[in-house]
């Protein structure tokens, strides 16, 4: 989509810009001719050989399990006028259970998937502020609500980020900044398959359907990305301090069987 009044020349970061929801995110509000700056741990020469469709972006690295390369990346943006904030990037689950499960591990999600969020948003306010407003759209998970075995830091990383979503669109709502959360279902990014045509049968086991069609079926990034977006331009003004579910039915089912 081309010239839409919603992005052209606006700004907006983006972060876990390199695959998955966070790469069709950027692409999506390039296209409509948004100024798009991409955060992600790569180094630059690495991100640019593996997100070569994201030539027109900005890009710069930040782990943000570092405070302080969070708060460097915004000093260096300080003059901008920043739009939306989309808090995509998080750290999976390491798969274990709480007995098997470390300190450093529990830490390590909790600080990717919830601290960085709430330093995002802490250090972007006085762009926002230049903007007089504009919008945070933090990526939450079904497993924020219905979770399985062995996922305990991710879920709870998930359902703190629901009640933070709340707490800052409380805060910030005197600034015009509006605070959404999307709980996406199981998406095709590297986080759920490395190939989802060879791992279509263990998702199958698992109970995500992998056919575009069964309730609670595996998606698309670029169809969260759409939900995103939406989100956070002025369609969606009266949509503020709530999680908004977007998993093609998959709690639905859940909560019948």
């Amino acid at each position: 989509m081309q010239n839409n009044p919603d992005w052209k020349d606006k700004f907006c970061v983006v972060t876990g810009v390199a695959s998955g929801i966070g790469a069709a995110t950027a692409k999506s509000l390039a296209n409509q001719e948004a100024r798009v700056l991409g955060l992600d741990r790569l180094d630059e020469n690495e991100f640019r050989t593996k997100a070569s469709a994201l030539a027109n972006i900005e890009y710069k690295k930040c782990d943000l399990s570092s405070p302080k390369e969070i708060e460097q990346v915004f000093r260096a943006i300080s003059h901008e006028k920043l739009l939306a904030l989309f808090n995509v990037a998080a750290m999976p689950s390491h798969g274990l259970g709480i007995s098997e499960l470390s300190v450093e591990q529990w830490d390590q999600v909790l600080a990717v998937n919830l601290r960085a969020v709430f330093l995002l948003s802490k250090f972007s306010l006085p762009l926002f502020k230049s903007n007089s407003g504009g919008t945070i759209v933090n990526v939450s998970s079904v497993h924020a609500f219905a979770s399985m075995k062995n996922h305990a830091a991710y879920a709870a990383s998930k359902g703190g980020l629901n009640s933070l979503t709340s707490q800052l669109a409380l805060e910030l709502n005197p600034l015009g900044v509006r605070v959404v959360a999307v709980a996406p279902g199981s998406i095709n990014t590297p986080m759920t398959t490395k190939d989802l045509a060879k791992d279509r049968e263990l998702l199958e086991n698992l109970g995500f359907p992998t056919d575009g069609k069964s309730i609670g079926h595996v998606g698309q990034p670029e169809e969260i990305a759409e939900v995103l977006i939406w989100i956070a331009s002025p369609k969606a003004s009266f949509i503020n301090g709530t999680t908004i579910t977007a998993d093609a039915g998959l709690l639905a089912r859940l909560a019948y069987e």
